[in-house]
């Protein structure tokens, strides 16, 4: 079994884009650390035509931590400090 980590950014009023751009910075910075992988969950089915794409969605992130004894301890860390740096633009973090 493996050891994973939800990370969700969200904001009711932020756009698409802003929370995609923001996820995108805070992914680079976790990949840098002693984990497995970061990546996107995997998602529903989208069904044929549909055009919206869910913000909850797109600031969503999987964690794969690995058997480092301190990935866990690191990626608070990461997350701490990359909320300070991006106070004024980071949308609500879960």
């Amino acid at each position: 079994m493996e050891n994973t980590l939800h990370i969700l950014l969200t904001d009711r009023d932020a756009e698409t884009e802003d929370v995609a751009e923001l996820t995108g910075y805070l992914r680079q910075e976790l990949l840098d650390l002693d984990v497995d992988d970061v990546t996107a969950p995997p998602g529903g089915e989208v069904p044929p035509g549909a055009r919206a794409v869910d913000v909850a969605q797109v600031g969503a992130l999987l964690v794969t931590l690995g058997s480092s004894a301190n990935a866990l301890s690191q990626v608070m860390a990461v997350i701490r400090s990359w909320m300070g740096r991006h106070h004024a633009r980071i949308p609500d973090t879960h």
